[in-house]
């Protein structure tokens, strides 16, 4: 009997799997998205999903940590992935640059608010500039 329960529910998500992704795709296509973003947005919410219910479902039961190790390690795994699979594509240059020959975003993170790490008072926050 459990077999035939795990065979249906395995069977029910297919089903539901492809009727929700084909009603996203014709509400994209309505709205003009083009069909790249449409897969990227695929896989991204098919990829978050299982980690926000494992997450949603630890919180209810009153496990944070499990909550809080599911999300850390699924972003771990995840960057990890992604370089992985983009050292296969295309080498990344790993020798150091100067400052100024970065791209703009990343000179923006290291002057941003919160950048340094270090603690500050209270009053040392409301004196503070978008700079500090």
């Amino acid at each position: 009997m459990m077999y035939v329960q795990v065979i249906a529910g395995f069977v029910l998500l297919l089903g539901g799997a492809e009727v929700l992704l084909r009603g996203a795709v014709a509400i994209a296509r309505r709205f003009g998205v083009s069909t790249l973003v449409i897969g990227m947005t695929v896989v991204a919410f098919g990829t978050s999903a299982p980690e926000l219910v494992v997450s949603l479902d630890a919180a209810i039961s009153g496990a944070p940590d499990i909550a809080v190790g599911n999300i850390v390690g699924s972003n771990i795994a995840n960057l990890l992935l992604i370089i992985g699979i983009t050292v296969l594509v295309s080498p990344i240059d790993g020798r150091p640059r100067p400052l100024m020959t970065r791209p703009f975003w990343s000179r923006a993170a290291l002057f941003s608010p919160g950048s340094s790490g270090a603690e500050r008072s209270a009053a040392a926050r409301e004196r503070c500039s978008w700079r500090c």
